[in-house]
């Protein structure tokens, strides 16, 4: 029964945060914005520094990386 208990009062404690999906254009704009916190050099720069306030920054830095690679592809590719 007081396992039951401390159960549902956990449940009834948590919070659920509703997925967002990021803005990859934003995203894409602000990695190239050399003017930008979020400027993709800037951010990288700060973790190889091992930069513990990285949160945000972290995911901007991973969707960052991915969308320059692709980035790089279309480049090689459209070359005319």
């Amino acid at each position: 029964m007081l396992v039951v208990l401390i159960l549902v009062c956990a449940k009834s404690y948590s919070q659920k945060q509703a997925f967002k999906a990021p803005n990859y254009e934003l995203i894409k704009k602000e990695i190239q914005d050399k003017s930008s916190n979020y400027y993709y050099p800037k951010l990288l720069n700060r973790l190889v520094a091992n930069d513990t306030l990285l949160t945000n920054e972290a995911m901007i830095l991973f969707i960052g990386k991915d969308i320059r690679e692709r980035q790089k592809e279309v480049n090689k590719w459209c070359k005319f």
